[in-house]
């Protein structure tokens, strides 16, 4: 009905709005679906509609509201209040029915097979990676040319709380470690934690460079026993908010953290990243120039070898799937003195503004692409399921647009 509606406006080329619907419930799909769209949909103002009626009792949470509420896209915001409230009344008036529907009818709202959530925009901007039949054929996009931003309005708010609490934010760097009392589920692929004590060395190296850390995360977090006058542990702090969530992060200099929701806003924001015990490949690897990365150490189960990066990236696509192989393969955490050379090697480069790549990391980089590649049609696009096909299309489009490489420290160790 009207989902159907706005789809069809938004294929209108005259029509100058353009609508999307970001997954309300995760922030990483919801900061990615934002991003590719502000660079893909240019001659448009962009209004994002999102689910707010009634939430406990539909059985859902909205991931953080002012994403979807008090972000600027390409400088769209002006004069797009009302026709944003006015399709928001309709879009909710049809996810109501529907997510009743599913709830009182059918009872079943544990599957995205039962029930996906809107995909208003999302599938369009994606379409062209799912129709072709060659990975080469896809056109990478260029990640700096975002333009996103908080409102002004947000803006001086926050700027108010942190002056009265003393924190400084002209030279910030936010740190975020995803663990295991993420959404108090100790099992939702844990694959992905890492232990913050871990990273005490990196903050101090930081720390002694002029940098201010906060460390992000909410309540739910493990508590830090890091202490120092140019640490905040915010994720336990009395002003910690969704809201904060965001400013801080489009404040900070550059982003240090595991794979987890919060890093596609640093990625939103164009934010250098430096992305530490990763796990899943192709779907995390460092996307821009000025992005860097180190993986865990992949372990063979039955025969206790360490595996070189090369081995791993050659391993099947299946094998790439963190979520099925832990019976196969161990994640191992980097170690402090990693973490430590990563983040040195990263900021050294942050301050020269010089992230070309060496021959080892142009060679590693291919090796991905290629790997990629070979899988690309067979196992990635050949799905009837609209979640999936959605997940592999942003997949390629990483894979294809990837300028960034591992740490070359990392490197030095991990290559054969």
């Amino acid at each position: 009905m009207f989902f159907k509606l706005i789809e069809k406006l938004n294929k209108i080329k005259k029509f100058k709005y353009f609508f999307i619907t970001p997954l309300v419930y995760a922030i990483g799909d919801a900061s990615e679906q934002i991003l590719i769209t502000s660079l893909k949909i240019e001659k448009k103002k962009i209004i994002i509609l999102y689910p707010f009626f009634l939430t406990k009792f539909l059985k859902f949470k909205i991931c953080n509201k002012p994403l979807f509420e008090d972000i600027n896209i390409n400088n769209s915001n002006k004069n797009t209040k009302l026709i944003k409230s006015f399709f928001n009344i309709l879009f909710n008036i049809e996810f109501l029915i529907r997510r009743l529907f599913f709830i009182l009818i059918l009872k079943n709202l544990n599957s995205q097979n039962n029930f996906v959530f809107p995909t208003i925009g999302i599938h369009q901007i994606y379409k062209h990676n799912l129709i072709k039949k060659n990975f080469k054929e896809i056109n990478e996009i260029d990640l700096t040319n975002a333009n996103i931003s908080l409102n002004d309005h947000q803006i001086n708010i926050c700027n108010l709380i942190l002056s009265k609490k003393n924190i400084p934010t002209e030279k910030i760097v936010c740190l975020h470690v995803r663990d295991a009392g993420y959404k108090k589920d100790f099992n939702r692929k844990s694959y992905r934690n890492s232990n913050i004590e871990n990273y005490s060395k990196l903050i101090k190296c930081l720390i002694e460079r002029d940098y201010f850390v906060i460390r992000m995360g909410d309540n739910s977090s493990v508590k830090s026993n890091f202490s120092d006058k140019n640490y905040l542990d915010y994720a336990h702090s009395d002003f910690n908010s969704r809201l904060m969530d965001i400013f801080l992060i489009s404040k900070c200099k550059f982003f240090v953290g595991t794979q987890s929701g919060i890093l596609d806003l640093a990625y939103m924001f164009n934010k250098p990243v430096l992305t530490t015990n990763m796990c899943e490949l192709f779907c995390s690897f460092p996307r821009k120039i000025n992005d860097r990365g180190l993986f865990k150490k992949v372990k063979n189960k039955k025969t206790g070898q360490i595996l070189s990066i090369n081995d791993f990236i050659k391993l099947d696509y299946s094998k790439h799937n963190p979520e099925i192989e832990q019976k196969e393969l161990e994640f191992i955490e980097n170690s402090p003195e990693e973490l430590f050379e990563a983040v040195n090697e990263f900021e050294n480069l942050y301050i020269s503004n010089n992230f070309d790549l060496s021959e080892t990391q142009i060679e590693i980089n291919h090796l991905i692409k290629n790997t990629f590649d070979k899988n690309f049609y067979n196992n990635l696009i050949q799905t009837e399921k609209i979640y999936d096909q959605l997940e592999n299309g942003k997949i390629a489009l990483w894979v294809k647009t990837f300028k960034g490489s591992f740490c070359q420290s990392y490197l030095n160790e991990r290559v054969e």
